[in-house]
């Protein structure tokens, strides 16, 4: 969804909160995802992190959903990509429209 978007009106909220003088844009929302699939990582390392623990368990990270890319994360031993799924966007009339996950 784009941060204009009804459904993301929390993460609006909680964002401006936090950073009241900012506007959520669609960069913004690829941050937090990022984020989302790092601190998960580091969840699973646990207490005890090292660089290898922090990839080891980054790539068994599957089916994870954060809370703002359109399907799940994906990581393997030989893949780091993630995010294979795609939500093209346009602007139309200065604001950020969804247009879906294909684009013809």
């Amino acid at each position: 969804f784009a941060p204009s978007d009804p459904a993301a009106k929390s993460l609006r909220d909680s964002f401006k909160r936090a950073f009241p003088s900012a506007e959520l844009t669609q960069y913004a929302m690829w941050g937090i995802a990022s984020a989302e699939v790092i601190a998960e990582a580091l969840r699973r390392a646990g207490p005890n992190l090292t660089r290898d623990s922090f990839t080891t368990e980054l790539e068994k990270i599957r089916g994870f959903e954060t809370s703002v890319f359109p399907g799940q994360m994906n990581f393997a031993p030989n893949d780091h990509d993630g995010n294979k799924n795609g939500l093209f966007i346009r602007y139309l009339g200065g604001k950020v429209v969804p247009v879906g996950t294909s684009f013809k």
